[in-house]
């Protein structure tokens, strides 16, 4: 027998982070993976394995605002305090973005600027200085702001999710700034919202899954394709979900109420100062990196790049059909020895054969053929 208050007033918890990248000595940012990092939340490594790129989630509470807080954020990087320990950066301004309307005129939405030790420019400055909190209330133009612009400002979202095949009494956080994901999870929520369903009810999956995108090169000055692996959400037949994993579905505890749930989310003000390492640069390490010269690559260096992996995994599914073994990787690298910067050639002549495909696919009705055939290189000059 147990007390009935210890059995129905359990309280969920704050579990963890679950990350999508790893911190690399000597980088800036962390270096995203292609798979979720996990392996801080042993709970979930034993159900799913190390290196995990699909996850079962469900949302803590019916609000997409809450468990699915997305905005623009600009952080000071990490520094030291005055004991000499690393700590978070501080957010210096937080806002929701712009929009056009159906004349294609920007409209502005609102941010919080927090910095005390600067302002604005004068024109996007919406009344006066909070002298309690410090805070400037501005025009936010998000992508068009001189701030995103220069690289200060990042796209944020921090979903709060339920792991159903682990336990309804933990809730993780997962940080993302890529667009295309934020896009992917918060279109989906809404969708469901606004139709009347509840997403409490609706189970989802998160996958990693290898995307071409745009960025800016400031050394080149010009766009270029590169290949990220991005997060994507999608929903399952929750019937289905249920009757292909009853067992593991009951064993995660009780059915927790949207009230329990709701006290262990952070409120919308601890959610926007909560530090997103993703959003700023880490301390650069004591001991000066190295960088190895554009041209230093060997072709047997390049052969597992982490920065070439993906690269060659989709050459090898969409072109070949096959996954490329290291002898065919070392082939292909040779055929471009001699370049003034190896790897990033290589890099663009296999994202080029991808589009070409992708391109050639789009036009035929059939699909792409399967089975395992030799690799053609011959295409690779």
């Amino acid at each position: 027998m147990m007390m009935k208050s210890l059995i129905h007033n359990a309280r969920p918890q704050l579990r963890g982070t679950i990350g999508l990248g790893v911190k690399v000595e000597g980088e800036k940012f962390p270096r995203m993976t292609d798979y979720f990092v996990v392996d801080h939340l042993p709970e979930i490594v034993r159900h799913y394995g190390k290196q995990p790129t699909a996850l079962h989630i469900q949302f803590p509470v019916n609000d997409p605002g809450r468990v699915a807080p997305s905005g623009f954020k600009a952080w000071s990087g990490q520094r030291r305090d005055a004991k000499g320990n690393i700590v978070d950066g501080v957010l210096k301004c937080a806002g929701d973005g712009s929009y056009k309307d159906e004349f294609d005129v920007v409209i502005p939405g609102e941010a919080e600027w927090m910095d005390r030790n600067s302002l604005p420019p004068e024109d996007e400055i919406i009344g006066e200085r909070n002298p309690e909190t410090g805070k400037v209330r501005r025009t936010c133009y998000g992508t068009t702001c001189v701030d995103y612009k220069a690289g200060n400002c990042k796209r944020n979202m921090q979903m709060y999710v339920v792991l159903p095949l682990i336990s309804r009494y933990y809730i993780y956080r997962i940080d993302t700034s890529a667009r295309k994901s934020i896009e992917s999870v918060v279109l989906r929520l809404n969708q469901t919202f606004m139709q009347g369903g509840d997403i409490t009810q609706q189970v989802y999956e998160i996958y990693r899954k290898p995307t071409t995108v745009q960025r800016w090169n400031e050394k080149e000055k010009k766009m270029i394709k590169d290949l990220k692996p991005l997060m994507f959400m999608r929903e399952l037949d929750t019937q289905d979900f249920m009757q292909l994993n009853g067992e593991a579905y009951s064993k995660a505890g009780l059915i927790l109420g949207p009230k329990s749930l709701a006290k262990a989310l952070p409120s919308p003000e601890e959610q926007k100062h909560a530090p997103s390492p993703d959003l700023y640069p880490t301390e650069p390490p004591a001991i000066e990196v190295v960088a190895r010269t554009p041209g230093g690559d060997t072709p047997e260096s390049l052969v597992d790049h982490p920065d070439l992996r993906l690269a060659f995994d989709e050459y090898g599914r969409l072109c070949l059909g096959h996954e490329l073994s290291a002898k065919d990787r070392l082939i292909l690298i040779k055929k471009k020895e001699g370049s003034p910067n190896l790897k990033e050639e290589v890099r663009i002549t296999l994202l080029k054969r991808i589009e070409e495909k992708k391109a050639q696919l789009a036009t035929q009705l059939k699909p792409p053929p399967q089975g395992e055939v030799k690799a053609d290189l011959s295409d690779i000059t």
